[in-house]
């Protein structure tokens, strides 16, 4: 089946360039966006079609987790007191930081760019794509 779309230029920008940097066709990348979505709908049935009962609202969810006794293997008893701490973080500052919020934010959306091109290449390795 076809179908037609009409995107943005610059959203068929941005998804050109992610296919360049995929090695994989325009259309090819299109494919396995809508796949990812349609899996994403599937398990989402799936998950929906599990429950006989109507999913709890989010005031019983709440009212689950506060009934919800603590698990007291995950409690870390405190190593020293607040003052403690104050007192040993003035000894000993942490060194100033050479980067600015914005450039971090733009290294993390590199990372994150990188982590999803990773992860595509290798669905497409092992026949995913």
């Amino acid at each position: 089946m076809q179908i037609t779309f009409t995107l943005s230029e610059p959203i068929v920008n941005l998804l050109q360039q992610k296919a360049d940097r995929l090695n994989v066709s325009f259309e090819e990348f299109i494919e396995k966006i809508f796949r990812d979505a349609a899996a994403d709908l599937s398990r989402e049935n799936v998950l929906a079609s599990d429950h006989d009962e109507p999913l709890p609202s989010l005031e019983e969810v709440v009212a689950m987790i506060k009934a919800t006794p603590p698990n007291l293997d995950a409690i870390e008893p405190a190593t020293q007191t607040i003052d403690e701490f104050l007192v040993e973080l003035e000894a000993d500052p942490p060194e100033p930081s050479d980067i600015t919020p914005d450039e971090w934010d733009k290294l993390w959306a590199e990372f994150e760019l990188d982590l999803k091109e990773r992860d595509l290449a290798q669905d497409m390795a092992e026949g995913r794509f």
